[in-house]
């Protein structure tokens, strides 16, 4: 006789089963890749042999030698380059392909619903679990574990359609390239409203939740690395203490932000994001702006955290709250504090006046002048913001779309790898004390 209980529960298995298929088949994917570019790394520490090989024996051989191992030496070049391109596809695919980062999440949430599958199944079947006490845990996993896991999945594959076609507006790229610029280990991926979703991220996946697709929107997922780096950081432990609370981690993300971004962290987060009458708000931006007014000069970068502090302060007493924190005190320790540790964080400087003239002030120019320049992810999201916020109508929404399409096609800085010497081709060393 059919039983509709065994047959929910081998359908739920068959459908877990079908994500965790897919989420592996990814991962595998990403292994053979692996092993491609390890087997091109192989391939040109081979080449560079050859040809430091080939340079020794030209030294002395004679003239007929020298002139066939210079026509080899020649196709090794060649090969080399070739290699090279090879590696720029390799890091394309890789890009796109973006692992999944987060099937091995999904592969291990599944791995836990049929975990659970298995011991409702062998309690029903041993009587040690009746029918009705079956059905509640069978329908708790329909309705809330697996629901959620089905949702994550077709999201994350929508997600990465989205930005694999360009149709983000290439909001995505410019994510993942200010994130590569902060050395933080995520990727970003479009997603539906977070309050659809629960707004949880996917593993090492950033979730840009609609209608975040701009580029005013990007410099946001510094909270994001920011999180990263308070768990993650050795340095970051010292500024949260042992048992941070989630509100104490919140702050030092958002530290991490303003040191990191600069001021487009502060017009982004406090203009789109926070709201004017809540006073734990009022307490972030109380940090994110007095960080920043310790490390902006009086120029450019300056005028722009001003407009957005008088901005806020004013909407802020718009809604009967006030701007000033009630523990101005203890903030203020706060973010002495997180200025002296973030001061020690080695793999990029945080955007102060100096380096907004560094990376900002060519791209603003470009902006506001219709010049050329390039512009790293920072750069740009700073310039876009100033070039807006000094519009004479920074509400012009016609202006406003027109900054953002010219920021984004800013063309990036040209990678430049390690200064190779020009007859064998292996990497010149730095001088001890400058590598």
């Amino acid at each position: 006789m059919l039983d509709l209980l065994t047959v929910r529960m081998a359908e739920l298995r068959d459908d877990v089963d079908k994500v965790k298929r897919v989420a592996d088949l990814a991962e595998s994917r990403h292994s053979r890749l692996d092993g491609i570019r390890g087997i091109r790394k192989e391939i040109r520490d081979g080449l560079l042999d050859a040809r430091g090989l080939i340079l020794d024996y030209r030294r002395g051989a004679d003239a007929p030698e020298v002139e066939v191992l210079g026509d080899l030496d020649a196709l090794l070049i060649d090969l080399d380059r070739k290699v090279d391109q090879a590696g720029v596809m390799l890091e394309q695919l890789n890009g796109s392909m973006i692992r999944l980062m987060n099937t091995d999440t999904l592969s291990v949430r599944c791995d836990a619903i049929i975990a659970e599958l298995d011991r409702v199944e062998e309690g029903f079947r041993a009587g040690t679990l009746d029918r009705a006490a079956a059905w509640v845990a069978v329908d708790g996993l329909v309705d809330t574990t697996a629901r959620r896991l089905f949702a994550d999945y077709v999201d994350l594959l929508g997600g990465l359609t989205l930005r694999d076609t360009g149709l983000d507006d290439r909001v995505s790229e410019l994510t993942d390239r200010l994130l590569d610029e902060l050395a933080a280990p995520l990727r970003s991926v479009p997603a539906r409203p977070a309050e659809l979703v629960g707004g949880q991220s996917l593993g090492d996946l950033v979730m840009l939740w609609f209608p975040e697709w701009t580029i005013w929107d990007v410099p946001l997922f510094g909270h994001e690395a920011g999180l990263a780096w308070g768990h993650t950081s050795q340095l970051a432990r010292g500024l949260l203490g042992d048992s941070p609370t989630p509100e104490r981690r919140g702050l030092a993300a958002d530290a991490y932000a303003a040191y990191a971004l600069g001021p487009a962290y502060a017009c982004a987060v406090l203009l789109l994001r926070m709201r004017p009458h809540s006073g734990d708000d009022v307490d972030r931006a109380y940090v994110i702006l007095e960080l920043l007014r310790a490390t902006s000069g009086d120029g450019m970068a300056a005028a722009v955290i001003q407009e957005v502090a008088d901005c806020w302060r004013g909407a802020v007493t718009e809604r009967g709250a006030d701007p000033e924190p009630g523990r101005r005190a203890e903030l203020d320790a706060f973010v002495a504090e997180a200025r002296g540790t973030l001061r020690n964080i080695g793999v990029f400087p945080g955007f102060d006046s100096a380096q907004w003239e560094k990376e900002a002030a060519g791209p603003h120019t470009a902006l506001t002048e219709g010049t050329g320049s390039e512009a790293t992810a920072r750069g740009r999201l700073n310039a876009a913001w100033a070039a807006r916020l000094m519009l004479t109508d920074p509400h012009d929404a016609d202006a406003v779309r027109q900054i953002a399409d010219a920021a984004r096609a800013l063309p990036w800085p040209r990678k430049t790898g390690p200064a190779r010497d020009r007859q064998s081709g292996r990497p010149v060393q730095a001088p001890y004390g400058k590598r």
